[in-house]
């Protein structure tokens, strides 16, 4: 009898305390944000069905969190579990936000991975009456106005009337290759189409735009490839009009800029054809000493096209309907393997790029790891993901007691291969760098 007890003693001292230790949170995904009037960004996502989760934190940075290994400039902590919240106190001069949600258990334990993101662009905070008003009611009262001066004139002639405000086009400036800026001296506002504003080089050649985006007292061009280095002018005309019917000036509606030095050789044009797809995608599963599964994916460039600038791929846990983040990888390799992978159905999308940045409309596989079979192989659209500029970045280690990236359920570790295969992959860590909010 003693035995019994002494061994029940011993067992519930070494596995009770294990039991009782939950399981940090799973990474938070459906991540979105908008930029409202009022100068506050609204931020969702997609609530966990953990109940153990009491609260969200959402991360905010000037430059992205997942493409610089987890790192933020600050944070604010929810004070329930409604899967959205807005942010108020925080510099709004800084033209971009990037912003990431973990979630938040009883015991303080957070989500371990940043797996998705959002980006965008904040509305100027118009100032508060309060303050106006502090400032106004700080202020002297201007001088009485000086006794009118006898004139000569008649006193029947009036003055002519002061020249009304109206709304200055300030500068031009390329951002990129297809994107253009226009500052204005107030808010403008356009519900017309891009042909309100019209971009020349100098032989009179026009570069369509696509989309006008409204940022503030800016407007962003999205345009067709830029020429390097040609200068451009870009004149706008009177559908465009600042805030409460502001109507453009009549001689500040014409800017310069320079086409951006990663634009195309002046004197030519890209060529019509888009990048061809991989050929002959495959899938194969194999399954780890830890009752996880290895990926590998191998595919060819389309026969008799020019060499791949590089590849983009992203992942799917969903049979194709969402995707995570794009990574790129170089346009030497002929595939990629991803350790760690749960059951799960577990996809992948190719995309290729070419040299001037243009992206095939990519294909799709998806395989189930237990079985080994492809569930399903498809064209994606090219909406699923934008053409790349940055490359994958170097490994970085997690800290020792960090799970597998790819155990959460979102987020991989890319292993490339060339003809034979090679290794490359990493996973994101966060860390604080400094104070952004207010």
């Amino acid at each position: 009898m003693r035995r019994l007890t002494l061994s029940l003693c011993i067992f519930s001292a070494l596995v009770l305390p294990v039991a009782a230790h939950a399981a940090p949170p799973a990474s938070v995904m459906g991540i979105s944000a908008e930029a409202l009037s009022d100068g506050s960004i609204q931020v969702r996502w997609t609530a966990l069905p953990d109940p153990t989760v009491t609260a969200y934190r959402i991360y905010i940075s000037q430059k992205s969190i997942l493409e610089n290994e987890g790192a933020y400039d600050d944070f604010e902590t929810t004070s329930d579990v409604v899967p959205e919240y807005t942010l108020k106190d925080f510099d709004h001069s800084l033209p971009k936000f990037y912003l990431s949600v973990m979630a938040v258990n009883a015991a303080g334990e957070e989500s371990q991975y940043f797996v998705e993101e959002t980006s965008v662009l904040p509305i100027p905070a118009a100032p508060s009456s309060e303050s106006s008003a502090s400032s106004s009611s700080s202020e002297e009262p201007p001088p009485p106005p000086p006794p009118p001066m006898e004139s000569s004139s008649s006193s029947s002639e009036e003055a002519p009337p002061a020249p009304a405000e109206t709304l200055h086009l300030l500068s031009a400036k390329a951002l990129s290759p297809t994107l253009v800026t226009l500052e204005f001296s107030s808010v403008a506002i356009t519900s017309v189409d891009p042909q309100a504003i019209v971009i020349k080089d100098p032989a009179g050649n026009v570069l369509n735009i696509k989309q006008i985006i409204p940022n503030g007292t800016a407007l962003m061009l999205e345009t067709d490839m830029q020429a390097a280095g040609v200068v451009y002018e870009v004149r706008v005309n009177d559908s465009i009009m600042g805030e409460g019917g502001l109507a453009l000036d009549v001689i500040d509606r014409a800017a310069f800029f320079t086409g951006d030095t990663s634009g195309i050789l002046p004197g030519t044009t890209p060529a019509d054809e888009e990048p061809g797809d991989v050929v002959n995608f495959t899938l194969q599963s194999t399954q780890q000493e830890n009752g996880l599964f290895t990926i590998t994916a191998a595919w060819q460039p389309a026969p008799g096209a020019p060499a791949p600038a590089s590849f983009v791929v992203r992942q799917s846990r969903d049979g194709g309907e969402t995707f995570g983040n794009p990574e790129t990888l170089p346009g030497t390799v002929a595939g990629a393997r991803i350790p760690d992978v749960t059951p799960e159905d577990f996809g992948l999308s190719v995309y290729v790029t070419d040299a001037q940045n243009r992206l095939s409309r990519g294909v799709f596989q998806s395989i189930s790891p237990s079985t080994g079979s492809i569930v399903q192989g498809l064209t994606v659209p090219t909406t699923v993901v934008t053409t790349p500029v940055a490359q994958v970045s170097p490994p970085t280690q997690l800290p020792p007691k960090k799970t597998p990236l790819s155990q959460t359920g979102a987020g991989f570790s890319l292993i490339l291969t060339a003809l034979i295969g090679g290794l490359l992959g990493w996973k994101k860590m966060h860390t604080k760098r400094q104070p952004i909010l207010a």
